[in-house]
This record gives structure tokens, C-alpha cells and sequence, in this order.
């Protein structure tokens, strides 16, 4: 019976040959940085030092409890186990590895059910050891040892000795992997910090472009520059549209092979409006670079994509970023040249029919010029009355037809109807509640709920605005008077309560009207009022955080109550509907000037 003191002394003597066994490869390795010649050097001492004929070394992968081949000794393995991944849910082996970090000696492979059954007769496996490396208290790698006849001397000393061996083994490679990893991290956040440099330089000239009439060429262009790469927009059939390089490039453009165009493809295919992808090198697939692409979406139908390949110095993440807003400026541009296209009938009502989804019953033309800003109108009855064909008929023949009527069109909906039409100056929508009114009873409507919002003319999806008439009807459905009709003034603060949060900004508009004018006099009202929310509503703190005296906030409020009608200081609903118009302005609702405190 062994005593505790002579497993001890045998602990230590097996660590000590595993000490003299890991000098040996770091001998022989030399000043080699390169990770493969330590593991391979190791390996073969493995064999060595054990007796096993075949050594597979394998590392953990990233994001899986999966072991992937690193390489094999002797060389005429190498390619096989290069293929092979360990680890699976069958694989007790490796998860026995990776529970215990001790190593792990089968005796007989083609018996022992911690084996699959079909590795051990692929291999002629007799017996396996598994040796695990070991870094900060984490397996990251593993040798497989195994032997065509069955392995003599594994004992505990020799297990002790392997043991220690691969926890030196996977230290030293740790440490390697790190220090090679620290350059690599200083030229990540590097580039980085150029990347957002040149997208705050370039911001402004994608802004110009979506404003100003759309070129995609021009679009691409800034893209190129900014990234120092190739930009690629292949279109919806498969084919390549435009190529842009950046200025000064100079060799090949990159080869796009049909494999690769359909392998970027179909990694967008799943993708919507908004959305950017990176897709790694795949032989399988036909790419031999890292891609990004974005896919280009208008009026929700693809429209190809924008492709960007890596080479040379990896993509930044904000270059990735930047390639999704790119492919989003791409598609809004398309659909302004495809609503510029249907200008001749109907230009923009044709063409809020069509963003709603609905087909209008008759069509009419509208003189080109300025397109104003929209009243949409939502209409439902008890009955069928709002969803009968001839209900819309008589509402057109009496709204839209009649001797002094307007230009618009009526649309019918599962549950209602829709009129679209343009909105009159200053976008009040009494002149259609008044005509409604006078028109419900002898259209059928008399017991109608309709509710009316006002759209902007560049809105690009007017779906949020249907919503929201939507639902300002539903809340004076069972408001006395017939029809009851519900407009954005009726509501007040309960207007929060009924606004879907792509109409935020409709909301912001509206309530702060002038104050969002590019005009130094309107930025102080705006900013006034931030403060004064800010400051809990405090005229005197206002002042105080200003650095003007009270009278002149006082001056700015009723310069404010002139401009808007809200009286924000006097009125408790009025300043909450303020507020909340300030919330949606301050995240992210486009004007065309910045939010308050924004510098």
C-alpha cells in the first residue's frame, strides 16, 4: 500500500519531468512566435513521453464548447484533422475533458461507451488519451493522443506528468496569443477613431445628397472615399449596377465570381430595410474574403444590395455602420424617384394610396406643382355603411366632385373609409370636419365616428398616420352628437395617449410649429422652454440658468403663446403636451435644425 508521502514525492517527481519536458519544446521553439510551431513541438513530445503513435491538436472555438483541428503529428494526419471538430453531444469524451480539466485515458476505444462508434474503427483506434490545455482556469485546447494497439504505462504518475504539461502548454500559448493580439488591439482602435472621424466629416454630405435630387453614383462616391475600398451596388436580378472606387486606387477591381454574388445574396435575404451584415470567408460559398453588405429597400421590395470586401486592413465597426446608412439612403432615393415618376396622375394622392396598401375605386389628376401637406381622414359606422361601394361613390360624388370640392381621393378599407386630401394653409383640418359634417347624413354616415390627422408632404410611409386617425375615431366613438369627429386639437394631453411612436414627430411638429425654424430668434424660444422643463418649471431658474433676468423669459413665453397659442408657464395640460413634444424632438425626430442643448 502506497503511503501518502510516496504519492506526494511521485506528484511532484511526474511535475518536474513535465517542467523539463515544456523547456524542452520552449528550446526548440527558439524565438519562433508563431503559435503552430509550439503546439506541434509539444504534440510530438506528447508522443514521446507516452508512447501513442498520433497526435490531433485542437482549439476551443470562440463561441461553442466545440474543439476545432488545429493540426496533426505526424504530418500525413495534418489535412485530416485540420477537418474534424470535437465536442459534439455523443463526444463524453471531450465533455469529460472539459468538466474535470484532468486528462483523460480510454484503455479499450472500441469498447468503451464514452467512444463513438465510428471514430475508433475510422482510425483503428486501440486506445486514447485526451490532455487538456489549460489557460486562466479554462480549457481552450485539447491534444488527442491515440495508438493502433493499446498503450502500456499510463499510469497516475504518467497522467500527473501529461497533465501539467498541456496547463504549461496552454499558459504559454495563452500568453503568446495575448501579446500577439495587443498590436492588432492598438490598430482596431486606431482605425476606429478614424472611422469616426470621417463619419462626422461625411455626415453632412449624405444629408446634402438625401436632400438635393438623387444620384446614387454620387451617393457611392463618398463611400469609397471614406472607406479607402472598392463599393459595390449589385442589383436586384444578380448583376453588378455601378462600381465605385476611391479616389487615387490603384490594381484590380475586386473579382466577383456568380458563386460569390449569390452567396452575398442569399446572406441578405432574410435582411429588411435598415439592416447590415458581416459574412465570413466560406470556400463552401464561393467567398474568399469577408464581406459587408447591406440590402437596398424601397417601398418594402428589395432592391439589391450594397457590397463592401475586405481587403487588406479589416472593415471598422463604424464602416459597418456607415454601410447600412448608406444602402438606407439608397432606398429612400429610389422612392422618391419612383414617386417622382407617378407625378402625372395624381402625384401624391395616387401615391398615398398606394403607401396605405389600398386600391382607390376612381382616379383623378391634380395640376403639378407644390405638394402640400396632407389631411387624412378616418371613417367607420355602425354597419356596413362605411364599407358599401356605394357609400364611397356618393362621399367622392359630394366632397371631392361638386362644384367648388377639392382634389383628393376616397379609399375603401375593411373597416371604414379612408379620404386623403390636401391640407389648406396652415394645415387646419376645420375645412374637412365641416364638410363631413354637412355631407355624413345624406351619405349614410350620419352615426359615424371619424377621426383626422394631418401628415407632412415628405412622409414616406403614411401607414402611422392611418393608424392614428385610427384611432382618433375609435376615442369619440361613444362621444354624444352624430358623427363625432375627433381632430389633434379636440384631444389636448390625451393625444399621448393615442399616437403611435413613428408619428412622434408629426407631434413635435405640430405643437412646436415655428419654434423648429432654422432662425437664431426661434432657438432661443426652443431652448427657453427646454430649460424651463429642466429647471421644474421655474421661471425664476430659467433666468438664473440663462443668464438673463426674469422679465426676458417672461417676454419669451408670451412671444411663444403668440406663435403657438400654448400657453406654457399658465397652463398645466399645455405643458404636458409640450414636454412630451420636446421628449420626441430631443430622440431623433428629423427637423431641420438640432434639438435643443445639442450645441
Amino acid at each position: 500500500m502506497t503511503s501518502s508521502s510516496e504519492r506526494g514525492a511521485a506528484t511532484d517527481a511526474a511535475r518536474t519531468d513535465a517542467a523539463r519536458a515544456f523547456g524542452e519544446v520552449v528550446h526548440a521553439v527558439g524565438d519562433d512566435p508563431r503559435p503552430d510551431v509550439l503546439l506541434a513541438a509539444a504534440a510530438r513530445m506528447l508522443l514521446r513521453t507516452t508512447g501513442m503513435e498520433r497526435c490531433g491538436v485542437y482549439l476551443r472555438e470562440p463561441t461553442t464548447r466545440r474543439f476545432r483541428g488545429r493540426l496533426g503529428v505526424p504530418s500525413d494526419i495534418d489535412e485530416t484533422v485540420r477537418r474534424l471538430v470535437v465536442g459534439g453531444r455523443s463526444d463524453e469524451v471531450t465533455s469529460e475533458l472539459i468538466s474535470t480539466a484532468r486528462p483523460v485515458f480510454v484503455a479499450d476505444a472500441r469498447s468503451d461507451a464514452r467512444m463513438a462508434l465510428a471514430a475508433p474503427r475510422a482510425w483503428n483506434t486501440a486506445s486514447l488519451l485526451g490532455v487538456p490545455m489549460i489557460d486562466e482556469d479554462r480549457v481552450t485546447g485539447l491534444f488527442l493522443l491515440d495508438g493502433a494497439r493499446r498503450a502500456q504505462g499510463v499510469d497516475a504518475a504518467m497522467l500527473e506528468q501529461v497533465g501539467t504539461f498541456g496547463t504549461l502548454v496552454g499558459r504559454w500559448a495563452g500568453r503568446t496569443r495575448r501579446s500577439a493580439q495587443l498590436p492588432s488591439a492598438l490598430r482596431e482602435l486606431e482605425q476606429e477613431r478614424r472611422a469616426a472621424n470621417g463619419l462626422h466629416r461625411i455626415q453632412p454630405r449624405l444629408s446634402a445628397l438625401a436632400r438635393g435630387p438623387f444620384n446614387d453614383g454620387a451617393v457611392l462616391r463618398v463611400l469609397a472615399d471614406q472607406l479607402g475600398r472598392e463599393i459595390l451596388r449589385i442589383g436586384p436580378t444578380g448583376g453588378v449596377e455601378h462600381r465605385e472606387r476611391p479616389r487615387g486606387a490603384d490594381g484590380p477591381p475586386v473579382a466577383l465570381e456568380p458563386a460569390t454574388i449569390r452567396a452575398l445574396r442569399a446572406a441578405t435575404a432574410d435582411l429588411g430595410a435598415g439592416a447590415v451584415r458581416v459574412v465570413e470567408p466560406s470556400l463552401e460559398r464561393g467567398l474568399r474574403r469577408r464581406w459587408v453588405v447591406a440590402p437596398v429597400v424601397a417601398d418594402e421590395e428589395p432592391r439589391g444590395l450594397v457590397a463592401v470586401a475586405e481587403v487588406g486592413t479589416p472593415i471598422a465597426r463604424l464602416d459597418v455602420e456607415l454601410v447600412r446608412r448608406v444602402a438606407d439612403l439608397l432606398g429612400i432615393g429610389i422612392e422618391r424617384t419612383d414617386a417622382d415618376r407617378r407625378q402625372g396622375t395624381d402625384h401624391r394622392h395616387m401615391r398615398a394610396a398606394d403607401r396605405l396598401g389600398i386600391v382607390p375605386r376612381t382616379g383623378r389628376t391634380s395640376a403639378p406643382g407644390e405638394r402640400p401637406p396632407l389631411l387624412i381622414a378616418f371613417v367607420g359606422a355602425p354597419g356596413d355603411a362605411a364599407r358599401s361601394a356605394e357609400t364611397t361613390l356618393r362621399l367622392e360624388e359630394r366632397l371631392l366632385d361638386r362644384p367648388g370640392g377639392r382634389d383628393g381621393v376616397v379609399l375603401r378599407t375593411d373597416d371604414g373609409l379612408v379620404v386623403v386630401v390636401p391640407a389648406p394653409a396652415g394645415g387646419d383640418p376645420g375645412e374637412l370636419r365641416s364638410a363631413l359634417l354637412e355631407l355624413a347624413p345624406g351619405t349614410g354616415l350620419g352615426d359615424a365616428w371619424i377621426g383626422i390627422v394631418r401628415t407632412e408632404a415628405e412622409e414616406m410611409d403614411l401607414g402611422p398616420a392611418l393608424e392614428e386617425a385610427r384611432r382618433f375615431a375609435e376615442w369619440g366613438r361613444d362621444r354624444p352628437g352624430a358623427p363625432s369627429i375627433v381632430t389633434a386639437a379636440d384631444l389636448g394631453p390625451a393625444r399621448l395617449l393615442l399616437t403611435p411612436r413613428a408619428r412622434a414627430g408629426q407631434l413635435a411638429r405640430e405643437v412646436l410649429g415655428p419654434l423648429l425654424e432654422d432662425d437664431p430668434g426661434m432657438a432661443d424660444l426652443l431652448t427657453t422652454v427646454g430649460t424651463f422643463f429642466a429647471t421644474g418649471r421655474s421661471v425664476r431658474a430659467s433666468s438664473v440658468r440663462l443668464g438673463v433676468h426674469e422679465n426676458t423669459i417672461r417676454y419669451r413665453f408670451n412671444r411663444i403663446r403668440q406663435l403657438t397659442g400654448h400657453d406654457v408657464v399658465g397652463d398645466a395640460d399645455t405643458q404636458l403636451l409640450v414636454q412630451s413634444a420636446l421628449v420626441a424632438l430631443e430622440g431623433g425626430v428629423r427637423t431641420d435644425r438640432p434639438a435643443p442643448g445639442d450645441g
